[in-house]
């Protein structure tokens, strides 16, 4: 099974920014462009991404004292869930996932 170009490149930026957040204001619309591509193995790689990038973001904010990066990392957070969800097609499974995510970021009592 081959990888078409616009996934390889959602997936290497993607890598990127999982690794190094502060580069998700550059990409983030990059990103997010590709909810609405017609390969549906690229609307998961990106979704698989934004799921990763909540994640390292609450983990990131949890390890933060400083006031004011934890304030801009909760806006990266709603700018980046707020996006995503107004892109995102009707796709099932994919939103059941992104609930779950939520659900571990907000209720988890680490």
């Amino acid at each position: 099974m081959s990888i078409s170009v616009r996934e390889a490149a959602v997936d290497i930026v993607g890598k990127h920014v999982v690794n190094n957040i502060n580069l998700l204001k550059s990409y983030k619309h990059l990103l997010l462009e590709r909810i609405m591509d017609k390969g549906q193995s690229v609307r998961k790689k990106v979704f698989t991404i934004v799921n990763e990038v909540i994640i390292k973001i609450v983990a990131e904010w949890k390890l933060n004292i400083n006031t004011s990066k934890k304030d801009e990392m909760r806006l990266l957070l709603i700018d980046v869930l707020a996006s995503f969800i107004n892109k995102m097609e009707d796709e099932a499974k994919m939103k059941e996932t992104l609930v779950n995510s939520l659900k571990q970021v907000w209720f988890n009592k680490d």
